[in-house]
């Protein structure tokens, strides 16, 4: 179930099937990742760094370039869904200093959880975005800079020991 099948299809039923038509398609899935990587990086760094970021993925390894010209795009798409991810983290992050709160919160955070449950549909490779994500939200937050954690209940031991036999076997 990659969003590239049937962004294919779309564009088959509007320009025909053909290689070069499939081979757009995503083409336009890395278009998307670069531009919105420029402007990630526009407002983490510096617009000189995203430019030249943005010039080292479109003329990058031979590598990157054929995964993504690949009719295969789920990693692209994995990319182009991590930096969404990360621009609306950072439009949260914003609203809240602001206003201390942050007045587009609830869209913001239901558009993180559109983007979450989309990029762990694609592939799980997504945890590569999502897990640093959640550490930083963790170790901003009010809850651990306080530290009150108190003793972990019956479910949360439970569970921790589900996930050290997992964690054991893998």
């Amino acid at each position: 179930g990659v969003p590239e099948v049937y962004a294919a299809a779309g564009a088959f039923a509007l320009f025909g099937s053909s290689v070069a038509v499939l081979k757009g398609v995503t083409l336009v899935f890395f278009a998307a990742y670069v531009a919105l990587g420029f402007v990630l990086l526009d407002e983490l760094a510096s617009r000189w760094l995203a430019v030249a970021a943005s010039l080292l993925l479109i003329f990058g390894p031979p590598a990157l370039v054929f995964w993504s010209l690949d009719a295969s795009a789920e990693f692209i798409v994995i990319m182009l869904l991590g930096t969404v991810l990360l621009l609306l983290c950072l439009r949260l992050e914003e609203g809240r200093r602001a206003t201390g709160r942050g007045q587009r919160a609830p869209r913001l955070l239901s558009g993180i959880g559109l983007v979450v449950g989309l990029g762990l549909w694609v592939h799980q490779l997504f945890v590569v975005y999502l897990l640093p994500v959640l550490l930083i939200q963790t170790l901003q937050s009010a809850w651990w800079q306080e530290r009150r954690f108190g003793r972990p209940n019956r479910a949360t031991l439970a569970i921790a020991a589900i996930a050290a036999v997992y964690l054991a076997l893998g």
